[in-house]
């Protein structure tokens, strides 16, 4: 669709990207902790592969950029996005942090 510079490409990958991240699957694997399935993750992958296409673009002009920076801010928010690391399982990250740099004799001033 890029090549062709048919314009709704972005457009359907929305579509795409919003209906992927409502399904209900998502919340359930995040509340058993449990990984999404191989196919979800593969499709998650290609998604995500495509926006990287969609932005990185050289015929996008920078309102459209600046708009797909607003939805992938969005949708990374939301709770059940899935994060690049499939095996990753949540944790206290701010705590983690913080007792890595307290624990850390280094100076990072």
């Amino acid at each position: 669709m890029l090549r062709a510079q048919d314009s709704n490409g972005p457009r359907m990958l929305m579509l795409m990207t919003e209906q992927f991240l409502s399904d209900p699957r998502l919340l359930l694997w995040r509340n058993q902790n449990t990984p999404m399935t191989e196919k979800c993750r593969q499709l998650w992958e290609q998604l995500g592969a495509l926006w990287v296409s969609i932005v990185l673009d050289p015929g996008s002009n920078k309102h459209h950029r600046h708009q797909w920076r607003q939805l992938l801010d969005k949708w990374s928010a939301v709770e059940v996005c899935p994060t690049e690391d499939p095996d990753y399982r949540s944790f206290p990250l701010v705590s983690y942090v913080q007792n890595f740099y307290l624990s850390s004799s280094y100076n990072y001033s």
